[in-house]
C-alpha cells in the first residue's frame, strides 16, 4: 500500500519512538534504576508495555499546540520530587559512572542539566525565528527571562534541586505557552517558519532563569560536551537523526536487553497495523 508523506513521516516517528524509549529503559534496567514514566493517555498506550516501575498519568490540555513539545515535560516537572531527574526518551545512560555523575549533580546543585547550547549553535535559523516569532508577537517572559540570542540549556537531562527555581521556570513556561496558544495567529505563523518554538521557552529560558542558581552541567557546551559523552557514555540522539541510527540502537538493544529487542519487534507491529486501519 502505498502512504502520502505524511503517513510515512507518522510512521517513522512511531518507529523511532519505540526503539529510542526502550533502549532508554533497557539501559537504566540494565544498572538496577527505578525508572517512572510520566504519561498522557497516547503515551499510555505506546509504552506502558515498557518494564517501567511506576506509571504516573498526565493531563495535558488538548489546546496544547504540537509545535510545543515540551508541555508533557512541564507536566511532569510539577508532579516530579526535587532530585528526581527527568530525561528524554532518546537520551540514554550507559554506563554506572555517569549514572554517579548525575547523582552529584542533582544533589549538589539547585539544578541539573545536559550541557550548554553556547551563542555559536544558537545564532542559527532556528532561534533566530523563535526570537521573531517572540518578538513579533509580544511575548512576555517572567523571572529575568527574554527572548534574545544567548546561550541555553539543552534539556535533554533535567533535575531540580531547588524548588524556587523550579516554580519560576515552570511559571515562566506556562505563561510564554498561553500567550502562543491562545493566538491562531502565532501558530500559524510558527507553523509557516517551521518553528520548534520551544529551543526558546524550555531551554533558553531556563539558562536565563538559572542565573544566580547554582546549575550543575553534566557535559559542557560545544566539542567538550562531545568529547564528556563519549567519555562517560552518554546519548542524546535528536530529531530525524533517530531513523539514521536505527540500526545501531537496534544492535545494542538487542545486545543488553533481547527481551526487550523482541517485544519491541512485536509492538511495533500492533502500532503499526492500528495506524493503518
Amino acid at each position: 500500500m502505498l502512504r502520502n508523506s505524511r503517513d510515512v513521516r507518522m510512521h517513522k516517528q512511531v518507529i523511532t519512538s519505540l526503539w529510542c524509549h526502550a533502549s532508554s529503559v533497557a539501559y537504566l534496567k540494565r544498572m538496577g534504576q527505578p525508572i517512572i514514566l510520566f504519561a498522557d493517555e497516547y503515551a499510555n498506550e505506546l509504552l506502558s508495555w515498557l518494564p517501567y516501575d511506576e506509571i504516573i498519568p498526565l493531563q495535558v490540555p488538548d489546546y496544547a499546540p504540537i509545535c510545543l513539545w515540551a508541555a508533557g515535560k512541564i507536566f511532569a516537572y510539577q508532579k516530579m520530587q526535587l532530585q528526581d531527574v527527568h530525561i528524554d526518551g532518546d537520551v540514554f545512560i550507559k554506563t554506572p559512572k555517569l549514572h554517579e555523575r548525575i547523582a552529584y549533580g542533582v544533589t549538589h546543585a539547585d539544578l541539573i542539566v545536559q550541557s550548554i547550547e553556547d551563542e555559536d549553535h544558537t545564532a542559527n535559523n532556528y532561534y533566530k525565528n523563535c526570537s521573531f516569532i517572540a518578538d513579533h508577537f509580544k511575548v512576555e517572559f517572567l523571572h529575568g527571562a527574554t527572548s534574545s540570542q544567548t546561550a541555553a540549556y539543552n534539556c535533554g537531562l533535567v533535575g531540580f534541586n531547588n524548588e524556587e527555581l523550579k516554580r519560576k521556570y515552570i511559571e515562566n513556561y506556562q505563561h510564554c505557552h498561553d500567550q502562543i496558544s491562545n493566538s491562531p495567529e502565532a501558530i500559524e505563523a510558527i507553523q509557516t517558519l517551521k518553528c520548534t518554538q520551544d529551543l526558546l521557552f524550555e531551554q533558553k529560558n531556563l539558562f536565563d532563569i538559572a542565573k544566580g542558581y547554582n546549575v550543575f552541567n553534566l557535559l559542557g557546551s560545544g566539542k567538550e560536551a562531545y568529547r564528556t559523552a563519549l567519555q562517560y557514555g552518554y546519548q542524546h540522539i535528536l530529531g530525524d537523526y533517530k531513523w539514521k541510527c536505527l540500526p545501531d540502537i537496534k544492535k545494542q538493544l538487542q545486545n543488553i536487553n533481547p527481551d526487550i529487542f523482541q517485544q519491541t519487534i512485536e509492538h511495533i507491529n500492533i502500532t503499526l497495523d492500528k495506524l493503518d486501519k
